[in-house]
């Protein structure tokens, strides 16, 4: 059985990856390990964790990384934090693959540590929103990472 560990940070974010992990979940070849962090775990952000539960699925790793402020310092000590959060969880779940959703700061701490314990990167949506404040910084990195990128299709003249 393959283990898919999926990493979510955001509200936003996790409704896109929703059917994603309803489609792990069910698979009966794959184990989802769902990694859960950043707004999702601040009483600040609303604590969406609880709708992660309400939606039925196990949370495996609870990656606490958010410092008050969004001052590069903050978010630089947060992207560390994640980075030893995330190696304890890999450590600990031993995930085949990792599947990741956009270009935030959560995303980059979790593909780091990924990169570093040799394991592979399914990166959907990357660079999707250049105008998103915490995206340009990561645009360019987290791209040139050893991963498989998942871009949708672009969109028709109609749509």
């Amino acid at each position: 059985m393959r283990r898919i560990a999926v990493v979510t940070g955001t509200r936003a974010e996790y409704g896109l990856l929703y059917w994603i992990l309803r489609e792990i979940n069910a698979a009966p070849d794959l184990q989802l390990q769902l990694l859960v962090t950043g707004m999702h775990l601040s009483e600040e952000f609303g604590s969406s964790l609880r709708d992660i539960e309400a939606d039925g699925f196990q949370i495996d790793a609870k990656v606490e990384m958010l410092l008050a402020g969004d001052s590069p310092v903050s978010v630089t000590k947060s992207v560390g934090l994640g980075c030893i959060g995330f190696a304890d969880a890999f450590e600990s779940l031993k995930p085949d693959l990792l599947v990741v959703l956009g270009d935030r700061f959560e995303i980059l701490a979790a593909t780091q540590a990924a990169v570093l314990a040799n394991i592979p990167i399914a990166h959907i949506m990357a660079a999707r929103s250049p105008r998103a404040r915490w995206t340009m910084p990561f645009a360019t990195p987290l791209p040139s990472l050893p991963v498989c990128i998942l871009l949708p299709p672009r969109p028709t003249l109609g749509e």
